[in-house]
């Protein structure tokens, strides 16, 4: 509660929603100021339980931005999850000027996820309106199904990765798919960018033999 509401010193009273359908701006920037507490005092581990406990199992209701619930789940978690999945998009350093940027440009003033969008995409140089499109003015998740098998032998070895995304309450999603690949000679993080129903990807390993392969390890 202390970190969630001191959170809002930056992203709720310095920058201030500039209508209620905006509100996420506020709530879903104040949930993700809990995950970074909780990384910071549980590193990594901490982070992942604590964005686990608020993926929102059984789904969220309707979209971030304009949600009919208005204090709502969606507004409050999976605006948090809009941040965590940009962040990964991103990676830390563009993440956090980004977001730095937007602050300042709106500091003591009014924002609208408009402005969000445009500010990110000024600081990082990309195109974010799909990843928009899906999460914060669409509904519903990807569902995966996966299989993997190792291909070769002793100095060659390859892993071939079977993504299909099966859900059928929403249409396609663009998704950067995080994996870890367990070899012989240590861990291997693999990025794959889906954007069709049914991908392949293969994966050289060389001497290094694959032994297990996790989907989406930290959540």
């Amino acid at each position: 509660i202390v970190m969630h509401e001191l959170a809002h010193q930056w992203f709720g009273n310095a920058v201030t929603l500039r209508d209620w359908e905006n509100i996420w701006l506020n709530e879903g920037f104040a949930s993700y100021g809990e995950s970074l507490w909780f990384e910071m005092t549980g590193g990594q581990a901490g982070l992942t339980q604590w964005m686990e406990q608020t993926s929102g199992s059984g789904g969220f209701d309707g979209p971030v931005y304009n949600n009919a619930g208005g204090f709502s789940g969606t507004v409050y978690d999976k605006g948090a999850w809009v941040l965590h999945m940009l962040r990964y998009l991103l990676g830390d350093e563009e993440f956090f000027a980004a977001l730095n940027y937007y602050y300042q440009q709106h500091l003591y003033g009014n924002a609208h996820t408009t402005d969000l969008q445009a500010d990110l995409e000024f600081s990082t140089g990309l195109d974010l309106s799909t990843f928009f499109n899906q999460w914060v003015y669409g509904e519903n998740r990807p569902v995966y199904e996966w299989a993997w098998s190792k291909e070769g032998g002793p100095g060659n070895w390859w892993v071939v990765v079977q993504l299909r995304q099966v859900q059928g309450n929403a249409g396609l999603f663009e998704v950067p798919v995080p994996m870890r690949l367990e070899t012989a000679g240590g861990d291997i993080e693999l990025r794959f960018e889906n954007d069709e129903w049914l991908q392949h990807f293969t994966v050289q390993t060389g001497a290094n033999e694959p032994l297990d392969l996790l989907f989406d390890p930290d959540e």
